[in-house]
């Protein structure tokens, strides 16, 4: 019987790379709807360097194609405290304060 490697197994011990790798995987699956394990995967890259801000990224943005802009939000607060600087994670903030806006002016 063959024996199943995970890249995870054979990674850098660092917490930086071993949390791109996690970002990657959880994001991947998400790709394929494997919510579950997914957030399960972004939730470990964070746990090992909160400051890294695009495990939240790829949360939200999984949570905005899927039109909860709430929780899209909520992933990208969560990055607010521990990346407060973060670019991307301002970018998509000021993306869903503008579709929020024209959705309230449509109705």
């Amino acid at each position: 019987m063959s024996k199943k490697i995970l890249v995870v197994d054979d990674s850098p011990t660092d917490r930086h790379h071993l949390s791109e790798i996690l970002t990657k995987k959880g994001e991947n699956l998400l790709r394929l709807n494997e919510l579950g394990v997914g957030l399960a995967q972004l939730e470990q890259a964070i746990q090992l360097k909160p400051d890294y801000w695009p495990p939240y990224v790829v949360a939200s943005d999984y949570y905005k194609k899927q039109g909860n802009v709430a929780k899209a939000r909520e992933w990208l607060e969560r990055a607010t405290k521990y990346s407060p600087d973060s670019q991307a994670v301002k970018t998509r903030i000021a993306e869903l304060d503008s579709t929020a806006r024209k959705s309230a002016k449509s109705k």
